[in-house]
């Protein structure tokens, strides 16, 4: 049992301290203390004069092992995963709380330390949006290295949003753009969800329930909208059987107060048409 837990720490500990940013000094002595042991264990405690006790000293020698894995702490100002999004969030922290020169600061220092990547390019493209830059966010937004990522796709999205905010144009750019998510991104059911409400908009249910249908079966977390919107859309088309239980599941989800009230008229209605029709079958 103690050699095999040495192997693993000494492993251990040499892993963290290439990959995962460990403390050189204590990994380095966590490491010696796991070599030292898994020799004490396979050359020493095996000596007959330990026989009564070598049980208890190899626990003793564990539990001692693994106290010790504990204080091995990660490096700070170093390269790595932990270091990086440490300083991103910082970065953001500073863009939210409008110090926007300590902010552009921390974004050179970090593109000295890692380059620019797309996350970086994310952040200064809602930097260049908060300040009205349209014509660089475009810019910032074409130097994205992989335009097919849900990171490029939600810095686009807001960067229309800004562009046509006041425009009739609105909807058709952003439906092109969620359609385009959708097909570099099939699981994603964010653009699925926008793309059917905005088909259910213009009246086009079938096509609304193409994408609601992904939203709704792709999202962790369903929401009564994503549910009030593909019921409705069975509604219009006159399939109560799949509309009706999915208006009761909105309700059950939550939904506002609009919702709630189109959704009520449904039902109204479906039972105002289904009293006539027994009415007429009684007649």
């Amino acid at each position: 049992m103690l050699e095999i837990l040495c192997i693993i720490v000494f492993l251990g500990a040499l892993t963290g301290m290439c990959f995962f940013q460990c403390s050189l000094l204590m990994g380095g002595i966590t490491a010696a203390a796991a070599l030292a042991l898994f020799i004490v264990g396979r050359f020493v405690l095996r000596a007959e004069k330990f026989g009564k006790f070598r049980k208890c000293l190899s626990l003793c020698l564990s539990a001692g092992l693994l106290c010790l894995c504990y204080f091995v702490p990660v490096r700070t100002g170093s390269y790595g995963t932990l270091d990086y999004q440490k300083q991103i969030g910082k970065l953001v922290d500073l863009q939210i709380g409008g110090k926007s020169d300590e902010a552009d600061e921390q974004y050179e220092l970090m593109i000295k330390k890692y380059g620019e990547d797309d996350h970086l390019l994310f952040v200064k493209v809602q930097s260049q949006l908060d300040k009205g830059n349209l014509a660089d966010a475009k810019e910032t937004l074409a130097a994205f290295e992989n335009q097919h990522s849900q990171l490029y796709y939600k810095a686009s999205e807001q960067l229309i949003q800004d562009e046509f905010r006041i425009e009739e144009e609105l909807p058709e750019r952003l439906l092109d753009l969620y359609i385009a998510a959708c097909n570099d991104n099939p699981r994603w059911w964010y653009p699925a969800k926008n793309a059917g409400g905005l088909l259910y908009d213009q009246g086009k249910f079938n096509e609304a329930i193409y994408y609601l249908t992904r939203a709704y079966i792709y999202d962790e977390d369903p929401d009564g909208e994503t549910a009030y919107y593909l019921g409705s859309c069975f509604m219009e088309l006159g399939n109560t059987d799949e509309g009706f239980p999915l208006m009761v599941q909105a309700l059950d989800l939550g939904v506002n107060e609009t919702i709630e009230s189109h959704i009520s008229w449904y039902l109204h209605t479906l039972t105002a048409e289904e009293g006539n029709q027994n009415e007429e079958t009684d007649s």
